[in-house]
């Protein structure tokens, strides 16, 4: 059971993060930006210098930038959850140190 529910927990941290993420990673991607308008116009030069017609090509590059911005999201998301599990595992690390030693029970000699 304790491990469905963190593989749980973590599926949902990971889902609400990488909307996190590509909702901030999508603020900085605009049309407006310089540095985007040149980034479609070289990945658009590429897809018609491979053969694609021109609305094709521009198509493409405006998915394939989307793409880039999905692949960065998750990959901060699945940062975010090892953060989160290493938190838990400290946490249950310092928990040792306050549990008390276990004393056997009766004095019955090993066969």
């Amino acid at each position: 059971m304790g491990g469905s529910f963190a593989i749980a927990g973590l599926s949902t941290i990971l889902s609400v993060r990488e909307r996190f993420h590509s909702l901030r990673i999508g603020e900085s991607v605009s049309i407006y930006s310089e540095a985007t308008r040149d980034h479609l116009q070289h990945m658009t030069d590429f897809f018609m210098s491979r053969g694609a017609d021109p609305v094709s090509a521009q198509a493409t590059a405006v998915g394939s930038l989307g793409f880039v911005v999905r692949q960065q999201s998750f990959f901060l998301a699945y940062n975010d959850c090892f953060l989160v599990l290493g938190f838990v595992l400290l946490a249950s690390a310092s928990v040792l140190f306050f549990m008390k030693e276990a004393k056997a029970a009766g004095g019955g000699e090993a066969h």
